[in-house]
């Protein structure tokens, strides 16, 4: 799935190392699973500074960390990242830990919400997404119609074994 979102945004990683980028990431969330916010929200922010492409997930998850550990600036600039890419401001708006963040950042947030949203309409890869949206319903149609549960896949010709 990650590869699918990079390539619908047009974010293909450069000469950085993503494995590297992966394992600090994962130390940041096995920091989240105990509770310790301020450490993930460090190396989120060291990770994030070192490697050009994030995930979305990633930053959804340090914008999560930055509220947690009260540093609402971090999380307004991350937050209007994640309109960058995708997310829907009414959908973060109303999330649990995302209520934390003061009206003040989300009145700022809303005022460019627009112009954030246009960013992502631009690099989204509309074509990728046809492709992709047909794919699926492929798939859906061959589980709702044919016997699926005997193969691993859409390509039904391999049985498993």
């Amino acid at each position: 799935m990650l590869l699918v979102s990079i390539n619908i945004h047009g974010n293909i990683p450069t000469n950085q190392n993503y494995r590297v980028y992966y394992e600090k990431v994962n130390h940041a969330e096995l920091l989240v699973v105990e509770h310790k916010f301020k450490s993930a929200l460090d190396i989120y922010t060291a990770t994030f500074k070192e490697f050009n492409n994030h995930d979305p997930k990633d930053v959804y998850n340090a914008s999560l960390c930055a509220i947690k550990s009260g540093d609402f600036e971090k999380a307004k600039i991350w937050i209007k990242d994640l309109i960058t890419l995708g997310y829907c401001l009414d959908s973060l708006k109303n999330k649990g830990t995302f209520m934390g963040l003061p009206p003040a950042h989300w009145e700022d947030i809303q005022a460019k919400n627009d112009s954030l949203f246009q960013v992502f309409k631009s690099k989204f890869d509309w074509e990728l997404k046809t492709i992709l949206d047909t794919m699926d319903a492929q798939e859906q149609f061959c589980l709702k119609y044919k016997n699926a549960s005997g193969y691993d896949s859409l390509v039904l010709s391999m049985p498993k074994y």
